[in-house]
């Protein structure tokens, strides 16, 4: 199914990037791929679930200078809606 994921990424889209916070997540993956198919699209990344593990974080400085299409980092629950009006408000 990853040789498919190229057909659904393109250019002039907005890409949110969700990983799970309960997961030792890899977004680098998927940032690569938003790199080289989807241009200079924006890329708001997003870490749910951080009502189960608030202490899970990403080395946002080290993303935010190698993937320069990053407009911000979120952290939020879907469950319980925490962070949910910040990300709405800055996005």
């Amino acid at each position: 199914m990853h040789a498919t994921h190229q057909f659904f990424l393109s250019k002039r889209s907005l890409y949110i990037l969700v990983l799970d916070g309960r997961k030792d997540e890899k977004p680098e993956y998927w940032l690569k791929l938003i790199e080289n198919f989807g241009g200079d699209s924006p890329v708001l990344v997003v870490i749910n679930k951080i009502d189960q593990n608030p202490a899970f974080e990403l080395n946002r400085k080290f993303l935010g200078e190698k993937y320069s299409s990053i407009r911000g980092f979120y952290r939020l629950s879907c469950k319980s809606g925490e962070g949910i009006e910040e990300f709405l408000k800055n996005s």
